[in-house]
């Protein structure tokens, strides 16, 4: 099921309405985007990542699908959740005619995780 953007939260907080909350536009054609914030407690991030469904192309009305959600601590990422049981997002992935889009997301996040997570030692 898909949802507005304006609507898309991490948990209680909704993600376009606080400036903590950061953007990465993913893939060849854009269609996929990845928010992060950081988590200073943790020294990680959070982060969840959507798909591109319908509408104007990424405004408040732009109508997406929920890949995944995770967080990052300071020894990399600890959880991945895919798809999102809030808005009955599937966690199995279908329509990936293009997996370069999906690398291209894991590889954004592998490069959050360099710069984000502080690991000791």
């Amino acid at each position: 099921m898909e949802i507005m953007l304006s609507e898309l939260k991490y948990g209680k907080d909704k993600i376009l309405s606080n400036p903590e909350w950061k953007v990465v536009d993913v893939g060849k054609y854009k269609d996929h985007r990845l928010f992060y914030k950081n988590d200073e407690d943790r020294s990680g991030f959070e982060f969840i990542s959507v798909r591109y469904c319908g509408g104007d192309k990424w405004t408040d009305y732009t109508e997406v699908e929920i890949l995944f959600s995770g967080v990052a601590y300071w020894d990399g990422i600890r959880h991945i959740w895919f798809g999102d049981e809030d808005t009955e997002t599937d966690p199995y992935w279908y329509s990936c005619e293009d997996m370069q889009e999906y690398i291209d997301l894991f590889q954004e996040l592998q490069n959050l995780t360099k710069i984000h997570c502080r690991a000791e030692g």
